[in-house]
């Protein structure tokens, strides 16, 4: 069995105050809860005696103790994880009382012959402090501390420490679980968005996709009118020379129209299905540049048709990644659109450069356009989430944050923002190559 060493001592207030500046500090480390109350034991038993100890949340609506933490020298971790009933044991008295409460060997044994509690779980203490976390009036959790020998019998003092902690824990699980929550929401409306994205994409080229095939039923409709034409002139030996010559020509001409328009479709198809399974796949790949971002243009190409803008890459042919194509997909989706939609808002034709080399093991991409660009304040307040001059008119919010997001979490880099009202906008991003 696991255990946390503690000794009885007295504690100063300067000792207090460290541990609950560590308790407070906790909120910034990326633990789990589990996690967590291991790392409040470790600190609770700096300024009580912990051998022994229970932390649970309370659910009085169904009268549930989730027993989420546990250690004890005699009883083991036979509770942790448990949900019990409440009862009427020491538990339900803190609880009922929604006060810090105290109490020896002789009066736990004095309760129970006046009937106010029932019940003892686990081995009988010498001395034992409950703590109830109440949040608005409710109990949500308890705090147990014990002990076992008479050696060491709960002061005041202890209780008070106990009950300053106490209040810190009610605080920090809540900060803990709001901070998951958001955590969780956010991972939610990023990947919302990313289908979102991808969903967009699908449409766009589908869209597009339907001008080839189209031009290609119509090639071989008429071809196919043409074919029974010339058959039936065939079949009556009437055909004349002029006709042959026509026919020939027409099926040549016709074959050209169908075969220039496959090709279309197919390069969009291949580019489309190549970015569209990335941005779907957290696999890593070997990746050439500047055949990729070829691709990622060609996939966006039903938005970009619509408009005069134009994208010059600068990129030479042999640089090569080990990288997340689903994240450089995402990330150039999201800055060409950025450019397109605020950029180049109320400009008839733009430009986009992307610029790309190799620095000391490092890709860098300078992304620029010379669009509208953005005052200091949407300039600070660009990477936040949830931040638009969209808004109410289909902005998320989110664009300029998934950009921060990709390139600090999927491809561990750095991202400089560059711009000035009417002098265009620049990314400098940089990623291990």
């Amino acid at each position: 069995m696991e255990t946390i060493d503690t000794i009885p001592y007295s504690v100063s207030d300067k000792q207090i105050i460290h541990a609950l500046i560590k308790i407070s500090a906790l909120i910034t480390e990326q633990y789990k809860l589990s996690e967590l109350y291991k790392k409040l034991h470790a600190i609770i038993s700096e300024v009580v005696f912990a051998k022994n100890i229970a932390i649970a949340e309370i659910d009085l609506e169904s009268h549930i103790m989730n027993i989420t933490y546990f250690l004890d020298e005699k009883d083991g971790n036979k509770f942790y994880g448990k949900k019990i009933d409440i009862g009427r044991g020491l538990s339900a008295y803190a609880i009922k009382r929604q006060a810090p409460t105290r109490l020896n060997e002789q009066q736990i044994i004095e309760l129970q012959n006046k009937g106010e509690i029932d019940r003892i779980y686990g081995t009988m203490c010498k001395s034992w402090i409950g703590v109830p976390i109440v949040d608005d009036g409710t109990v949500i959790g308890l705090i147990i501390v014990q002990s076992y020998t008479s050696e060491y019998v709960y002061s005041e003092r202890d209780l008070e420490v106990l009950t300053f902690v106490g209040s810190n824990i009610n605080i920090l699980v809540k900060q803990k679980k709001i901070v998951e929550e958001e955590k969780l929401l956010r991972a939610e409306i990023l990947q919302k968005d990313k289908m979102a994205s991808l969903g967009g994409l699908v449409a766009g080229v589908a869209h597009e996709i339907n001008t080839p095939l189209g031009v290609c039923v119509t090639g071989i409709s008429n071809l196919l009118e043409e074919h029974v034409r010339f058959r039936m002139a065939v079949d009556a030996g009437t055909v004349t020379e002029k006709q042959f010559n026509n026919f020939v020509d027409d099926v040549g001409e016709t074959c050209e129209i169908i075969k220039s328009n496959v090709n279309r479709a197919a390069t969009l198809i291949s580019s489309f299905k190549q970015i569209a399974v990335d941005q779907s796949s957290e696999s890593k790949r070997v990746i050439n540049i500047k055949t990729y971002l070829d691709e990622i243009i060609h996939s966006l190409h039903p938005i970009i048709r619509k408009t005069k803008h134009k994208i010059v890459i600068d990129c030479a042919d042999d640089i090569e990644s080990l990288t997340h194509p689903g994240a450089i997909s995402q990330l150039f989706t999201n800055l060409i659109t950025n450019s397109l939609i605020h950029g180049f808002e109320d400009i008839e034709s733009g430009t986009i450069e992307i610029k790309v080399s190799k620095k000391k093991g490092n890709l860098e991409f300078i992304y620029s356009d010379n669009g509208k660009g953005m005052n200091k304040e949407q300039k600070k307040k660009f990477f936040e989430p949830f931040y638009t001059t969209k808004r109410g008119s289909g902005g998320s919010g989110l664009g300029g944050h998934i950009i921060f997001n990709i390139v600090a979490t999927s491809l561990h880099g750095n991202v400089v923002l560059e711009s000035h009202k009417a002098k265009g906008t620049q990314f400098t991003i940089t990623f291990p190559s």
